[in-house]
């Protein structure tokens, strides 16, 4: 029973299991031998009913409340308040089948299983003897669940969400389509859907011009040309192509690319006043006029991201959001990997491999951890906040991102100097400075031979040939989120071990990913079987892993 109970409760964990917006905490520590038979509550209090007891949850601890009859009890209301009732089975009116359960559950729920929530965000579930904790998201709702998100583009009354499992439109903001626009089931995006004038175009492995009369995808150069769209964009009068492999000036009237401007390995552009803004993987950055001549400049970052926000350029690196003025770059934030950044109003939010987090008052405050958001996946309307990740698309309603904006905003400390108390303050602060550096260092003292250890095993788990050899092993990674929770460490230590040997974890989980598919080719397998093992689809097997081959 010992076994089973901690197998189930790591499998709880590990897979963060979530139904609707609803994500596991743990199992309340009830002393070992109580079974459970039901829960109830009173929407503030929790109760727990066992064998011949009632008990009240309350601060971590069961509190004798009163015995209980016959088999199970329940708090009832009516108009003059709360009462206690007392059965020998569970109305189906109390059981927790076919509903939220089967989704919370890694088993199948039965007659016994029953739920009670409490206050506005807390659920627990009566489970085989056993009382679990969830905690209900209402500040988001997640659609389109296990796709990866690849762009989501936005305007009144046209909503087109691009995946690698498909691309949807939606024409009512509160309604979220899960009909594949395209011909084949295959059809998916990678790049960008975007707007040109009065044009809209799909950035795939080819450019494809979308109608929206018809609502129909057809390649747009009328010729062979370059692949790799990721995006379109215009400065003034000219359209520029961004590729993975290069920027072209196209033509649109022609339907023609017109000269090739830059051929590099381009992560990003924006277009900001009179220019077009472009990033390299290698640190590079250029600024590029209307009539495609630019200028090449070097750095020493590593860039992901650059953006134009409220007139102001920003570059988001592995570790930084930078402001870029007058040739030069101002940290805005430190210590942070920048996927991709967006303005909601008046504040700053940004994505990376391990979250969505928000700029306040200067200070970075974690939205959603634990999960991978992808690039160009991050975008807003007049309703909603969109985020992207590895699986699925995060929304985030108008009224209620501006009050968690709001509360956030008020638990950030404010400090205001007195100038009558001032030599009082000062002398405090300056006790309180030296007892916190003896405190510290001690602190050190005692823990420098312990970290070293941590770090010795920390580093002995994060070897790349392990990881390789990890990835191949289990089917079941899918994102560096998997990787890190299989070596039991966070997504942040994996990535700052593996940049110390010029790494990352995301390139090597593709290219293991690259080496199974050849593998299973030679053994004979189809496309359909290698899609399932990889989690990639068919098509962006054919185009990204058998383009060369």
């Amino acid at each position: 029973m010992k076994l089973f109970t901690f197998i189930f409760l790591n499998t709880l964990a590990c897979l963060t299991l979530r139904a609707e917006d609803t994500t596991f905490i743990r199992r309340l520590p009830i002393s070992e031998g109580i079974f459970v038979q039901n829960i109830t509550s009173d929407l503030h209090n929790l109760y727990v009913r066992t064998s011949d007891s009632i008990y009240k949850w309350n601060k971590g601890e069961l509190t004798f409340f009163s015995l209980g009859h016959n088999k199970f009890s329940w708090l009832e209301s009516d108009p003059n308040g709360y009462y206690w009732n007392h059965t020998d089975y569970i109305d189906e009116t109390k059981q927790a089948r076919n509903n939220i359960a089967e989704y919370l559950l890694p088993g199948k729920s039965n007659a016994t299983t029953n739920m009670a929530p409490i206050g506005n965000n807390s659920l627990y579930v009566c489970y085989g003897g056993m009382v679990l904790e969830y905690r209900i998201n209402r500040e988001y709702t997640r659609v389109h669940k296990g796709s990866s998100i690849r762009n989501i583009y936005a305007e009144y009354g046209f909503r087109m969400i691009s995946t690698y499992s498909g691309v949807f439109l939606d024409t009512n903001y509160q309604i979220f389509s899960t009909e594949n626009l395209g011909d084949k089931p295959e059809f998916y995006s990678n790049g960008k859907f975007c707007k040109i004038d009065s044009l809209y175009f799909l950035c795939q492995h080819d450019l494809l011009i979308y109608n929206p009369i018809s609502r129909k995808f057809d390649f747009f150069f009328s010729e062979p040309a370059p692949k790799q769209f990721r995006n379109i964009v215009k400065v003034a009068n000219n359209c520029f192509g961004i590729r993975a492999d290069g920027i072209s000036l196209i033509n649109l009237t022609e339907r023609s690319i017109e000269k090739e401007i830059i051929r590099a390995e381009i992560i990003d552009a924006v277009t900001h006043g009179q220019y077009l803004y472009a990033i390299a993987a290698n640190g590079i950055y250029y600024r590029i006029e209307s009539n495609g001549s630019f200028t090449k400049y070097s750095t020493a970052y590593k860039f992901n991201e650059v953006a134009s926000i409220n007139g102001k350029l920003y570059f988001g690196t592995v570790n930084s959001l930078l402001e870029h003025k007058s040739g030069s770059f101002k940290p805005i934030i430190e210590g942070h990997e920048i996927i991709e950044v967006i303005a909601w109003e008046n504040t700053i939010f940004f994505t990376n491999n391990s979250g969505l987090y928000a700029i306040i008052n200067g200070n970075v405050i974690p939205f959603i951890t634990g999960v991978e958001f992808n690039k160009h996946a991050l975008a807003a309307d007049g309703y909603m906040l969109y985020a992207g990740s590895v699986d699925g698309l995060y929304c985030f309603e108008k009224f209620k991102l501006n009050n968690w904006i709001a509360v956030r905003g008020n638990e950030t400390p404010h400090f205001k100097s007195d100038s009558s108390n001032l030599s009082t303050y000062n002398i405090v602060i300056g006790l309180l400075l030296i007892v916190s550096f003896l405190v510290l260092l001690i602190y050190f003292v005692l823990n420098r031979k312990k970290g070293e250890v941590e770090s010795e095993q920390i580093k002995s788990k994060i070897d790349v040939e392990k990881i390789r050899s990890t990835i191949k092993s289990n089917p079941n990674i899918k994102s560096v989120v998997d990787i890190a929770n299989e070596l039991n460490v966070s997504t942040s230590t994996l990535r700052r071990t593996l940049a110390k040997e010029n790494s990352n974890p995301l390139d090597i989980l593709k290219d293991v990913k690259k080496e199974i598919c050849f593998e299973l080719i030679e053994n004979g397998e189809n496309l359909s079987t290698i899609s399932k093992r990889t989690g990639y689809s068919v098509r962006y097997i054919k185009e990204n892993f058998l383009r060369d081959r």
